[in-house]
Parts: C-alpha cells; sequence; structure tokens
C-alpha cells in the first residue's frame, strides 16, 4: 500500500531474475494488511473482459474505521478500467474459494451473517450465482473458537476437482477434527454443473 513496498516488491522480482514486467504494483492506501477480505473479487467472463464484484462490511463502524479499505475497490477499478458491481452482501474473500469452474466452497459463517440481514438461503444462492457468476455453492462448518470463521484457514483448491482439507488429531482436538472431517466429505460431493 505505499511506494516503499511497491519498490521493495520490485526488488524482489529482479532478484529473483524474473523480467520487470512479470508482476504490476499499484500503489493503494489502505487500513490494514487483510486485502484478501476487502478486495473486490475480479470475474472474467470472456478472455477480453472482466469486472469488478464489491461486497459490504460488517458494521457501519467497521466502514468508518477503515474507508481506505472500503473504497479500494473503486480505486482499482479505475486504475485497471474496470466496471464494478456492488452485491448488497457481507462478505469476506478468505471466505470463499472457487475452484475455476464454477463452484463456490465457503463457511456456514457466509450464510449466517446474510440470513441476519432480509435474506433467505435461496435468495443467497441466487446472489452468489447472479453476481459471482458460480453455478455450485457448497457450505461447510467453520472451525470453533477460530475467530473469523473463514474457510482458507483449514481448506484450499489445488486444481478443479482437488481439494485439500486440513487435519486435526482426535486426542488433540475433538470438536475440530470432527468439522474438518465432515467438511471434506461434503466438500467431496460437491460438483460443478450447469
Amino acid at each position: 500500500s505505499t511506494e516503499t513496498q511497491a519498490r521493495t516488491g520490485i526488488k524482489l522480482i529482479r532478484d529473483m531474475g524474473l523480467p520487470p514486467e512479470a508482476m504490476r504494483f499499484l500503489v493503494i492506501p489502505s487500513n490494514s494488511i487483510w486485502i484478501r477480505d476487502y478486495a473486490p473479487f475480479i470475474l472474467r467472463y470472456d478472455q477480453e473482459n472482466a469486472f469488478m464484484v464489491d461486497a459490504k462490511y460488517h458494521t457501519r463502524t467497521m466502514r468508518v474505521n477503515r474507508k481506505k479499505d472500503d473504497f479500494m475497490c473503486f480505486e482499482l477499478a479505475r486504475m485497471l478500467d474496470l466496471p464494478v458491481r456492488s452485491i448488497p452482501l457481507v462478505l469476506e474473500g478468505g471466505n470463499f474459494i472457487s475452484n475455476g469452474d464454477g463452484l463456490l466452497l465457503t463457511s456456514g459463517k457466509t450464510i449466517s451473517v446474510n440470513k441476519q440481514g432480509e435474506y433467505t438461503h435461496k435468495q443467497l444462492i441466487s446472489m452468489f450465482n447472479d453476481f459471482l457468476g458460480v453455478n455450485g455453492v457448497c457450505a461447510v462448518n467453520h472451525l470453533k473458537n477460530e475467530p473469523n470463521g473463514h474457510i482458507d484457514m483449514f481448506m484450499t483448491m489445488l486444481a478443479k476437482n482437488l481439494a485439500i482439507v486440513g487435519e486435526i488429531d482426535p486426542a488433540v482436538d475433538s470438536e475440530n477434527s470432527a468439522i474438518l472431517n465432515d467438511s471434506a466429505k461434503i466438500v467431496s460431493s460437491c460438483t460443478t454443473s450447469d
């Protein structure tokens, strides 16, 4: 988020022997380091075109205290010359994993936070489909006593049909061990279909 950080990144790229155009650094001021959570989703709808989807923050206080984070999407869209669609949901990037083929994985936190508003489960799934272009949504339980409730704390996609889910010895934490095992079963049954 600073010129100094951008220069450091450029030096790292050069030191790794990569060409300078291998990565482009954009300086956009922010309030926090959690860019994965507040940054927009960038969706490509064909080989030539993309757009950004911007989501809401949790509370008015968070929006007031983190205005730079909240406006980051619009500054990035201006810099990249991309259109922005605002989705009327609370979404955190760390709580979304895509297989790149229409399947969206999230934790139950995303569903419950947005159900507290005015949306039914069916409306939420419809908005995920309409705004994010997915054709399948799979939600798993988040870990107990893990404060952010994000799926990226214990799962990622390695390929469009291959997910990796963390494991905890039941002797160490039986409750979260069971959640992870259940998550692996649920994700293994999720499919991408039109």
